[in-house]
């Protein structure tokens, strides 16, 4: 299992990610979201490296096995964008952040939806949890004029 990327590159229809090894960088495998119209906006890995989240296109959240490349889940909810998803230290939560103005909770293993977090003026661009997994950091992101 992937335990450390280097890079993750997203195409209109898929995600390629490449590894660390002794080798370098080399392409580790590339995960096709089951719903052939959803483009990928972006991604993270679970901290053990056996799965990656991606926020697709479709407003879903799709979750994948690293080693074979099938999705194991899709998360559904947001109604706009996905711009973020973080896995918690212990990999057992999926925060994601989204132009909705929300970010969501997810348990990570069975896709269901713990929380909604809302009352942002404004479409919410990252998110990431505290070391200890405790504390849901946000960043929004408001265009001055």
């Amino acid at each position: 299992h992937l335990r450390h990327t280097q890079h993750v590159r997203t195409n209109k229809r898929h995600l390629t990610y490449l590894g660390l090894d002794a080798l370098g960088g080399r392409e580790v495998g590339t995960i096709v979201p089951a719903d052939e119209d959803a483009s990928p906006t972006c991604c993270a890995f679970s901290p053990d490296g056996k799965r990656v989240a991606g926020g697709l296109s479709n407003c879903n959240v799709g979750v994948w096995d690293t080693l074979f490349g099938s999705q194991l889940l899709t998360l559904s909810g947001h109604t706009r964008t996905i711009n973020a998803v973080a896995f918690s230290p212990d990999g057992k939560f999926l925060l994601t952040a989204s132009d909705d103005k929300t970010m969501k909770i997810w348990n990570a293993a069975t896709g269901e939806e713990i929380r909604t977090i809302s009352g942002h003026d404004d479409g919410v661009s990252d998110c990431a949890w505290d070391d200890v997994g405790e504390v849901c950091q946000v960043c929004v992101c408001v265009s001055v004029v």
